[in-house]
């Protein structure tokens, strides 16, 4: 039997096909898919659909497989797609009056543009590209989970790091250059809005949002990000973490040229950033030093290793795109995680001789970066971290943060995220935390009923010298202002007196 699991169209290039297309996931064994491909191309002639069997994309999924085909207009998609629907239910087919075209509207950048994927880091580094390019004196917008902006300004506030963020960002009068983060689910629903775009960066390949939209595996997800480089032309670049063996393989997936970028890895390829002596260079056949890393304030002293691979690649991009060395320096000793420039990643608070991080780690990756920098800046205190994350990660995803927590802190605790609980309730989001809480030998399984909970009660226990780690997502305007109301103030971390 097969039955649909999901059927849509998507108005741009996606994780299966380059442009506008149908894309039908369905649960059957698969040596049914011939007999669905089938019925796709028969409803296509029925309702004058242009198709044949070399135009559909199969591949199978955990649950079945999905079968994707191109589409030009979009009132002949959503009559196929309903011809589709009702030929594999068996129900009479709809019927259906051609009216007028309406082609798909596929944005075409007449500026600078680059597309920021990757599962942690696609924020800051899009904001990272952004200051490179103010820095050089042109007008930019871009897209990103908290809104899209213009030139440090917030245009309209809200997750915009998927198309409508793409074409609210290129519609700017006046814009000069454009830098879109271009998330999961946006590729996976509705795909891109643009045609092409002249640099794609992808930070890293981990796991997050898995079990959903029928991924289910880190190389699934690499599918799904690797998007971004196949709509970058022969004459761009794929800007690609090295040290990532999922991204790097992205290489051989667009026509683009390769720019890695990485830590561990040796050089590889045309061109590559790299650290070398405690300064970002460029090796290959451009050669540039953009400075210490120790002087970058985003880096934290050079110990925040995932905010220097963060540097890295958007060094890369800003170059990649145009940007002269002279400003890619300067934007990379001028960018700091502060609240203007880079609010909710790792913003940091001196509270009555208290350090506070608040930063929005969100998987059990993003969580371990976060309180191992945060160990460092610990000294001889203690080390406390509330943390939590939306209830649409795997159990896998809720355990390990438990245990991360536990393994890197002196003190863990979860807190509940009432607005992101997504289908599950917060005691079963509690039982996943504590779960792996658990295993790493947890002695306390006290959680905190919200954020801004967790800041005052770890503020009321901790002592002078003490750092306490917020994980934020919905509460991070009421905890500047609980900072601000106890007399706390932001500081760079690396200049904390406590440190």
């Amino acid at each position: 039997m097969t039955v649909i699991l999901d059927i849509r169209v998507l108005a741009g290039p996606n994780p299966d096909v380059a442009g506008p297309a149908v894309r039908l996931s369905v649960a059957a064994a698969w040596d049914t898919h011939e007999q669905t491909c089938d019925i796709v191309v028969q409803e296509a002639v029925a309702v004058g659909l242009g198709l044949s069997g070399d135009d559909l994309v199969v591949r199978p999924t955990d649950e079945g497989y999905v079968v994707a085909w191109p589409v030009s207009d979009r009132g002949l998609a959503r009559a196929h797609l309903e011809a589709v629907r009702a030929a594999i239910d068996q129900a009479p087919r709809p019927e259906f009056s051609l009216g007028a075209p309406q082609p798909f509207e596929l944005l075409d950048p007449a500026v600078p543009c680059l597309a920021v994927s990757g599962t942690n880091g696609k924020t800051t580094t899009t904001r990272l590209i952004a200051h490179c390019a103010r820095t050089a004196g042109m007008s930019t917008a871009w897209s990103s989970t908290d809104g899209v902006f213009r030139d440090g300004e917030l245009v309209e506030a809200g997750d915009f790091s998927g198309p409508a963020g793409a074409r609210r960002v290129l519609a700017e009068p006046g814009v000069a250059f454009a830098v879109l983060e271009t998330a999961r689910g946006g590729l996976l629903l509705r795909g891109m809005s643009v045609r092409r775009v002249d640099v794609a960066v992808v930070t890293n390949v981990a796991a997050d949002h898995l079990g959903s939209h029928g991924i289910n595996t880190v190389e699934q997800l690499a599918m799904v990000k690797a998007t971004v480089v196949r709509v970058v032309g022969a004459h761009g670049w794929a800007v690609l973490n090295a040290d990532d063996p999922l991204v790097r393989h992205m290489a051989q997936q667009t026509s683009a040229r390769a720019w890695y970028f990485g830590l561990e890895t040796d050089v590889v390829g045309e061109r590559y950033t790299t650290l070398r002596e405690g300064r970002v260079v460029v090796m290959g056949d451009l050669q540039e030093d953009l400075g210490a890393v120790a002087d970058m304030p985003i880096t934290i002293g050079g110990h925040a290793r995932f905010n220097v691979a963060n540097v890295l690649a958007a060094a890369s991009g800003a170059l990649a795109a145009g940007i002269p060395a002279q400003h890619v320096r300067e934007a990379l000793r001028t960018f700091r995680p502060d609240r203007r420039l880079s609010s909710g990643r790792f913003n940091c608070w001196a509270v009555n001789g208290r350090l506070v991080i608040l930063d929005m780690a969100h998987n059990t990756e993003s969580l371990r970066e976060l309180l191992t920098t945060a160990r460092v800046l610990t000294g001889e205190g203690v080390l406390r971290v509330a943390f939590g994350t939306a209830g649409d990660r795997d159990d896998e995803v809720l355990q390990g943060m438990g245990f991360t927590a536990v393994d890197l802190a002196d003190e863990a605790y979860p807190l509940d995220k009432p607005g992101y609980l997504r289908d599950r309730t917060a005691e079963e989001m509690r039982a996943q935390f504590t779960a792996g809480m658990l295993v790493a030998g947890a002695a306390s399984t006290q959680c905190f009923d919200s954020e801004q909970l967790a800041l005052v009660g770890l503020l009321d226990r901790s002592d002078p010298g003490d750092v306490i780690v917020i994980t934020v997502a919905e509460q991070l305007q009421e905890l500047e202002d609980l900072i601000v109301s106890r007399g706390g103030a932001e500081v760079d971390a690396d200049r904390w007196s406590g440190a």
